[in-house]
């Protein structure tokens, strides 16, 4: 809805099982939602809390933006 935010994280090295790249399927799901919508890319981070794993620093921008939203 366009009173809703969203925050996509997705990563390159992150294929899914349409043999898509999960940063270029969020790429695409980011320009059909309406409303607020903030894209975080990423070359290697991997699926999921791996994210988090291997970029500590990303969960701070992640509560970051959970506060200002």
């Amino acid at each position: 809805r366009p009173e809703q935010a969203v925050y996509f994280a997705a990563s390159a090295d992150d294929m899914r099982g349409t043999g898509h790249a999960a940063d270029k399927m969020a790429e695409i799901l980011c320009l059909a939602c309406p409303g607020k919508k903030t894209i975080k890319r990423f070359e290697d981070a991997g699926h999921g809390t791996t994210m988090l794993e291997r970029y500590p620093a990303f969960a701070d921008e992640l509560l970051e933006w959970m506060e200002h939203v």
